[in-house]
């Protein structure tokens, strides 16, 4: 878990102006995105956004350069169809239409000859835009206990450890010792956490459900914590909700974790 320091007020203004869409007419100029690249491979090196009159541009350039094609995959996020040759300075444009969710960019290599997709993620709060790949989420079989009693909730396995639903967690250790309650500063783009309070539990935090593992997307969201603002090193947005490592959760809302090879059972224990 790391603390992370707020961008100044006045950049993150201009950028949420910048974003706001359509650009309004006659406005124009260039917003400079800060680049943190979940990549192991293909890497966004530079990105902003042009606003001309009436249109917002995506301009990024990339670390390979055989690639000489672009275009935006999802169409929520594009106008239609939009596709970008590679410009003599390097870099491709594609125009926004709206930002509010991932979207996907994929480019052609001419050196092997294949389309490459990296997933992109504008932080208009933060003037960051997240670049990642797939990240292989699978939904887990391994059994869970809380102090002893086996439970079922929707669980993932990425990168070989297992996350799951925050909600999930706070409503199976609620009434333990280790109890915490979950609420959401809509303002803020916030989640609450408040150790020793007791959850007000929800419908569907334990329901199971279809696969969502598709959807799984590394996300900067920021937690307070006990009144104090924490940023964890692993979260995801699956299905719209918030995952988390389970160590990571046992670490900063005070509940043990273990792990028992034999039976591949996840122990968590509250006394």
């Amino acid at each position: 878990m790391r603390k992370k320091a707020f961008f100044a007020l006045v950049p993150a203004l201009l950028l949420a102006l910048a974003l706001s869409a359509p650009a309004l007419a006659g406005q124009t100029g260039r917003t400079q995105l800060d680049v943190i690249n979940y990549s192991s491979s293909d890497q966004v090196t530079a990105i902003w956004l042009e606003e001309t009159e009436g249109r917002t541009d995506l301009v990024f350039t990339l670390n390979r350069a055989d690639a000489d094609l672009a275009f935006l995959g999802r169409s929520f996020a594009a106008a239609a169809n939009a596709v970008a040759q590679r410009a003599p300075d390097g870099s491709f444009t594609l125009p926004l239409a709206q930002y509010a969710e991932p979207f996907a960019v994929s480019f052609h290599c001419t050196g092997d000859g294949t389309w490459h997709e990296l997933q992109f993620r504008l932080y208009p709060d933060f003037g960051q835009l997240d670049v990642f790949d797939s990240y292989g989420a699978i939904p887990t079989n391994q059994r869970l206990t809380v102090d002893g009693v086996e439970y079922a909730a929707e669980i993932y396995n990425i990168g070989g450890s297992n996350y799951f639903k925050l909600r999930s967690i706070a409503a199976l250790l609620s009434g333990s010792a280790a109890q915490f309650d979950v609420d959401y500063d809509a303002d803020a783009g916030l989640v609450l956490i408040t150790t020793g309070a007791p959850y007000a539990a929800q419908a569907g935090d334990l329901a199971i459900g279809a696969d969502k593992s598709e959807s799984a997307i590394p996300t900067m969201q920021g937690i307070r914590l006990n009144g104090e603002i924490v940023y964890f090193d692993n979260v995801y947005n699956i299905g719209g909700n918030n995952f988390l490592k389970l160590r990571d959760m046992g670490t900063a809302f005070g509940f043990g974790v273990d792990y028992d090879d034999a039976t591949r059972t996840m122990l968590v224990t509250t006394k």
